[in-house]
């Protein structure tokens, strides 16, 4: 019997292929893709709201299966940097650096895990 596991993740426009190729290096296969728009008209001004709703599903028997969620939850929670201003900006080069160097080695345990060859992973800013 195959059993799944699912999760839904929401992406501006612009960013759907970037985080659709990233959840597949998780092993992650899109099930659902949704277009959201919506206008709201406030007095003298109409607010826009847009997005992409997508739902990733997963086989529970998927080979290697607790070495990708443990290489996921590191991903999801390396402290990415938010875009460097004059005040910290150290900090913020120091935190990219270092998370460039784990981010080299999670794709480089992703690509032995999978047999892939993984060229980059899309990454968000905060």
């Amino acid at each position: 019997m195959e059993r799944w596991e699912s999760i839904v993740v929401k992406v501006n426009p612009e960013d759907e292929n970037k985080k659709i190729g990233q959840m597949q290096l998780f092993g992650w296969n899109l099930k659902n893709r949704e277009e959201m728009y919506r206008e709201d008209e406030q007095e003298d001004e109409i607010l826009v709201e847009q997005y992409i709703t997508l739902q990733f599903v997963r086989d529970l028997n998927l080979p290697n299966l607790t070495e990708l969620k443990q290489i996921e939850t590191e991903f999801f929670s390396l402290p990415y940097p938010e875009i460097p201003l004059l005040i910290g900006r150290k900090r913020a080069i120091a935190t990219r650096e270092f998370t460039q160097r784990r981010l080299k080695e999670l794709m480089e345990q992703l690509e032995l895990l999978t047999g892939k060859k993984v060229r980059g992973i899309y990454v968000e800013y905060k």
